[in-house]
């Protein structure tokens, strides 16, 4: 049987740097909706919540190879 083991702690952080990422792209995105521009409301909090996402992807620490620690 998996058993799964969840930082809470972790998974909260996530949340909160997904919901800035979102609360500080909604304005640009409502500005450029409200002027009829192509990347509008949808757009801009999207793409902001994805590249966040991607940065806290890699962001992970993961094990050095040995060539890099010596």
């Amino acid at each position: 049987m998996l058993e799964f083991n969840f930082d809470w702690m972790q998974v909260l952080e996530n949340l909160v740097q997904l919901s800035v990422a979102y609360l500080l792209a909604f304005p640009i995105g409502w500005d450029r909706e409200r002027e009829d521009r192509s990347a509008g409301l949808r757009t801009f909090p999207l793409v902001a919540v994805g590249s966040s996402s991607a940065c806290r992807f890699w962001r992970v620490p993961s094990p050095m190879p040995a060539f890099f620690t010596g």
